[in-house]
């Protein structure tokens, strides 16, 4: 009986997910960016920053659950999980330091710039170990 190689369609869904995850990170920076240095004038690049935040918090809690039932499986490495793990974190705090800024933008704006920048960097990691992560046989 030929071994079934087969890639989970939930690894593919993940995959193409986090891609999604990745982009709109990108998207909220820039409207951000120009909302705060280049177009003060024009609230509407905050306002969609802060609902395209929201959004990511939901892609993120989505892909971590999505890792759980593979690995739960055993179709996915720890180490992917754990890498997932970290996104959500990261997410989580990012969340909380973009509602924060509501408040204080001066003293917390570094902050959220700073994670931002190295959830992206996570966001990256994730994305080569979905792709690079193969579909175990199971059983």
């Amino acid at each position: 009986m030929p071994e079934n190689t087969a890639t989970p369609t939930l690894l593919v869904i993940n995959r193409w997910l986090v891609i999604i995850l990745a982009v709109l990170m990108v998207v909220t920076a820039a409207l951000a960016g120009n909302g705060l240095f280049k177009r003060g004038s024009d609230p509407w690049l905050i306002t969609g920053h802060q609902h395209l935040g929201n959004l990511i918090f939901f892609v993120a809690i989505a892909q971590v659950a999505i890792c759980y039932a593979l690995y739960s499986q055993a179709r996915l490495r720890g180490s992917v999980m754990l890498t997932s793990i970290g996104v959500l974190i990261l997410t989580i705090a990012q969340f909380g330091l973009g509602y924060a800024t509501r408040e204080n933008l001066v003293n917390i704006v570094g902050w959220h710039i700073a994670v931002g920048v190295g959830l992206t960097a996570v966001v990256g990691v994730l994305i080569t170990q979905l792709w690079q992560q193969s579909a175990p046989p199971k059983g």
